[in-house]
């Protein structure tokens, strides 16, 4: 995905590019079930991701963003 293309869907909708992101990923996910003939309205399933846990002044630094505790 180019990273512009959805910076500009971020700021036309609001959210946050993990927001863009996993929208995307939903309906790619949910398209390809389908063209295999998957009725996707009686699944019931869990996706893990990855999302930053970065406080704010922490963006766009290095590392994991995770935090002791």
């Amino acid at each position: 995905m180019d990273l512009e293309e959805v910076k500009a869907v971020k700021n036309a909708l609001g959210g946050s590019l993990n927001d863009v992101v996993l929208a995307t990923v939903t309906g790619a996910v949910a398209g390809f079930l389908e063209q295999r003939r998957v009725n996707v309205e009686l699944l019931h399933f869990r996706v893990m991701a990855p999302v930053s846990v970065r406080a704010r002044e922490e963006r766009g630094t290095f590392g994991t963003g995770c935090r002791p505790g």
